[in-house]
């Protein structure tokens, strides 16, 4: 696991939510993929996020950030996030209303934020809050 490969992930994370909340078709890079959502293309992501620079990673995670949050400023002009996601049921017949898309993809975010900490601790060697500098003066 690498901050490479953590936003990239992440991209796909907002990408996927524009394409849940607002039924949309997926963006690129992942329009590329044949199966959007199969394990090959949340793979794939992992995999070659190591060919790309960090420019450009950036700038993926940017566009799939404000394309997410588009779709859903836009699903909320017609209700709240009580009102079912776009995209129909899902296979155990159930519709997850948008409180849920977006707990999830929240989720989603804390628990790979951990992951980047953990990374950041490995290189600088600081754990948690440091003593020297928390609280802020």
């Amino acid at each position: 696991m690498t901050r490479a490969r953590l936003l990239k992930h992440l991209a796909q994370v907002e990408d996927k939510l524009a394409c849940v909340v607002g039924a949309q078709q997926a963006a690129e890079p992942w329009l590329a993929q044949r199966q959007h959502w199969s394990p090959d293309a949340w793979e794939w992501t992992w995999r070659t996020a190591h060919d790309d620079s960090a420019e450009e990673l950036h700038d993926l995670w940017t566009r799939s950030v404000a394309r997410a949050r588009d779709v859903l400023a836009d699903e909320l002009t017609r209700g709240d996030l009580s009102q079912p996601s776009a995209l129909g049921p899902w296979p155990d017949g159930q519709n997850a209303n948008l409180r849920r898309v977006v707990l999830d993809t929240l989720e989603e975010y804390a628990r790979h934020v951990g992951h980047a900490d953990l990374i950041r601790e490995a290189v600088d060697g600081r754990v948690g809050e440091d003593p020297e500098t928390w609280p802020p003066q």
